[in-house]
């Protein structure tokens, strides 16, 4: 037989150039890298025996047994095992680890472990294949025992694929299907069709063509701006936390990053970004480097690098500018936060998402702080475990609570607005922070349903209490920045106030400093909702870096000044409240002053003419009921005439203020 080995050598180019392009352009030291990268090389060696014991056995007689023997049992062997390493390559981007993989390989190495077998035996045996120098190569009559096993192996893959699927992405489980598909008509078509025609190995080559070039290509997990692995591939190389010991973590932090997008531009300070990107890679370049979005930056280390110099290093470097494709240049503020390789060392599944947390808390610190991870951490995590069953279980079981917390009017001498407020107490775990359960909502992305619920019990209960007949003009309601980014939310936030018959216009929403940071997006959405009726307040101002024009441009009402700057006056340490609230007063602005508790704070605060005052000296929060008898006992409606909001009749979907 003279065999035909033309698309073995087309495999053999394509697969070459895909490994230059694979190393050359870098990718995440992660197990689903490093098998598909084994899987290469091992089927470039496979194609690369394919031609040369095709030419060997095309031209037996300059050949000895022995080496046409050695030269095509090698070539089987590595058949077999590259087999088995697409099997592993597909369970391990199913995620399956530890105990489970072995458990899963066992299917697979059983008829490759029998296949080898046979190989190493067939020169006794003849059964696989036998050569001689005379003759050349013969199939043994168990010969197409390599199909078989082959063919098993693809379907136990894709059985797992399939299995699996809810742990894959919709690319990934097809493209396992497509490599098992090629292999499948590569070896039908030689097997069938073309019997002296290498085409099986040609078949494998384009399946890992498009595995390269729809997952494994590292320009997907990268971040544009800045050239950095992203946030996708930080968690993906968190996940593997036993393969990470020995890794170090150092956090830097913009902390200007707000101010500096709206004194350069979205543009300038993008590009000041890649700056910071190239000037890490330049310093750090056996470090995988991840941009983490929102000026956070992560270094991870498997060399020993002295804290002390990283961070020195890290400081000198930002007090210089950076270059922002133009003729500015821009000041970052920075912090630094480290995570020793101890920490990573810690044995817990959920250590990496516990060290995201930590870095980005430390980030929050502040311009120029420098923090140190330590064995804290694992109480932070037990805790983070212990949150988030209880946030799941309250958002399954549609059992989060609104409380009420009254806003005192200076000017009307009454409560006439309250703010709702979310409560979490879990049958098993108690009180559950609502800094905790929020945080660990945006973080796990159930932030938008639990704002859905929050939202329409906050409109049953005003439709059930009859807020209006208790004296309240309107009720304040959060608004998390991601909900702000959240499609259709206009709509589902009309359709819920519609169903309980409540009027928007006694809706007010409360949007953070942070939501304002896409200005365009949320705009749109406020516009749309204002066209309802509904109004705006900023929460917590003074908490982040907003640009005090682009703010003055949208459509908010009340500003909320929160309890830090207001008790930072009455204790003498600073002087900016009275100039703050000037400011916004000038403007038209009504203001909550947040965080009130004495009689000497409210009698100040309505001498500076402050218009709604909100804290603990009037009342905590409060549940419907209780809330109900405070206003009763305390604030009784004694006329109909009281001086109302203006009004404006209820809107439906299709019925906008024009």
């Amino acid at each position: 037989m003279v065999w035909n080995y033309d698309f073995a050598i087309s495999a053999f180019i394509m697969e070459t150039v895909i490994l230059v392009f694979y190393m050359c352009g870098g990718f995440l030291p992660v197990k689903r890298n490093q098998f598909y990268l084994v899987l290469l090389v091992d089927e470039i060696l496979v194609v690369f025996l394919d031609v040369v014991t095709s030419v060997m056995h095309n031209t037996h007689n300059e050949y000895s047994t022995t080496s046409l023997y050695m030269a095509t049992i090698l070539y089987f062997l590595l058949f077999d095992s590259a087999n088995v390493m697409y099997f592993l390559y597909s369970i391990t981007l199913a995620g399956i680890v530890g105990k489970h993989q072995k458990s899963y390989m066992v299917f697979a190495m059983i008829p490759a472990v029998i296949f080898a077998f046979s190989v190493l035996t067939t020169g006794f045996t003849g059964y696989i294949f036998n050569v001689s120098k005379e003759t050349g190569y013969h199939m043994g009559p168990g010969y197409r025992f390599i199909y078989l096993t082959l063919c098993i192996i693809i379907a136990e893959t894709i059985a797992v694929a399939i299995f699996n699927r809810n742990s894959l992405h919709r690319e990934e489980f097809y493209c396992i299907l497509f490599y098992g598909a090629c292999i499948f008509v590569g070896a039908t078509m030689q097997i069938i069709i073309v019997g002296d025609t290498l085409y099986t190995n040609a078949a494998k080559g384009i399946g890992l063509l498009v595995v390269y070039l729809m997952i494994q290509n590292s320009d997907k997990l990268r971040d544009k701006k800045t050239g950095l692995y992203n946030s996708e591939a930080f968690a993906m190389f968190g996940n593997e936390v036993d393969s990470n010991i020995g890794y170090e973590f150092f956090g830097i932090g913009i902390d200007n990053l707000s101010v500096a997008k709206k004194m350069y531009g979205e543009d300038g300070v993008n590009f000041a970004l890649k700056d910071v990107g190239r000037w890490l890679k330049k310093n750090y370049k056996g470090a995988n480097l991840y941009y983490m979005h929102r000026g956070r930056f992560v270094i991870a280390e498997k060399c020993d690098l002295e804290p002390d110099d990283v961070r020195t290093a890290i400081e000198q470097r930002f007090k210089r500018p950076w270059n922002d494709g133009s003729a500015e240049r821009i000041y970052f503020t920075q912090s630094i936060t480290f995570v020793p390789r101890d920490i990573v060392g810690i044995d817990n599944k959920n250590l990496i998402g516990g060290i995201l947390r930590s870095l980005d808390n430390a980030i929050l610190k502040g311009a120029n702080s420098f923090t140190v991870v330590d064995l804290d951490i694992e109480d932070t995590l037990k805790r983070d475990a212990i949150v988030e069953i209880a946030l799941n279980r309250a958002i399954a079981q549609n059992s989060i609570e609104v409380y009420f917390q009254p806003i005192y009017s200076s000017q009307k001498k009454r409560v006439c607005s309250v703010e709702a407020l979310a409560r979490l107490n879990d049958k098993e775990y108690g009180f559950i922070s609502p800094d905790e359960f929020i945080t660990m909502a945006e973080k796990n992305g159930k932030i938008v349903t639990l704002g859905r619920q929050i939202f329409e019990k906050t409109c049953a209960i005003m439709s059930t209490y009859n807020f209006e007949e208790l004296g309240i003009d309107y009720v304040e309601i959060n608004l998390s920045p991601v909900q702000c980014m959240q499609e259709g939310l206009v709509d589902e936030l009309v359709s819920i106030a519609n169903k309980h018959k409540v009027p928007l216009y006694r809706i007010n929403l409360e949007i953070t400093e942070t939501a304002t940071s896409d200005n365009d997006i949320l705009l749109n959405i406020m516009n749309q909702l204002v066209d309802y009726g509904v109004t705006f307040s900023l929460d917590d101002f003074g908490t982040g870096y907003s640009n005090i024009v682009s703010l003055l441009e949208m459509p908010i009402n009340i500003v909320k000044i929160d309890k830090s700057i207001l008790w930072s006056y009455f204790e003498g340490k600073s002087n900016i409240f009275p100039k703050i609230a000037d400011m916004f007063m000038s403007q038209g602005l009504d203001l909550v002053i947040e965080g009130v508790e004495t009689k000497e704070m409210v009698d100040k605060l309505i001498e500076m003419k402050c218009a709604h005052l909100q804290g603990f000296y009037f009342s905590k929060a409060l549940p419907p009921e209780s809330f109900v008898t405070y206003m009763k006992n305390n604030y009784p409606v004694v006329s109909k005439d009281r001086n109302k909001i203006p009004y404006m009749k209820e809107k439906t979907l299709l019925q906008r203020v024009k």
